[in-house]
């Protein structure tokens, strides 16, 4: 009886675990989203962005992405890599992102159709 109360006291702890893994991955992929979606739709800079001297600009006409293209470009960039992918998704869009042309646009540029450009001075 102790040996069987042990097993089953290390499936809940294990379900109970688990279940908190896929809480704690959901609030993190809002976060990341909402936080690149909020900061790309209102000027088009992430802090880092900022940092860099960079911004993100839709590819017709240069303008700050909506909140519609930003949602979409910040789900394709974090999604895949938070769900599944952690290494292997920011190292395939580095890949594209080098080897594209002319605006070497990852897949998450492509999909919202914008572009990454620098700031003036």
């Amino acid at each position: 009886v102790y040996e069987r109360a042990t097993v089953d006291g290390d499936d809940f702890q294990t379900a109970w675990t688990g279940g908190g893994q896929i809480v704690f991955q959901l609030l993190t992929i809002v976060a990341f989203v909402t936080y690149d979606t909020v900061l790309t739709a209102k000027n088009g800079q992430t802090v880092g962005k900022r940092l860099m001297k960079l911004r993100v600009a839709m590819l017709n006409d240069g303008s700050t992405p909506p909140m519609s293209q930003s949602l979409l470009r910040a789900v394709v960039l974090w999604l895949p890599a938070l769900i599944c992918c952690a290494c292997l998704w920011p190292l395939l869009l580095l890949v594209l992102i080098l080897v594209d042309k002319p605006y070497k646009q990852g897949l998450h540029d492509k999909a919202a159709k914008t572009v990454v450009v620098t700031v003036p001075q």
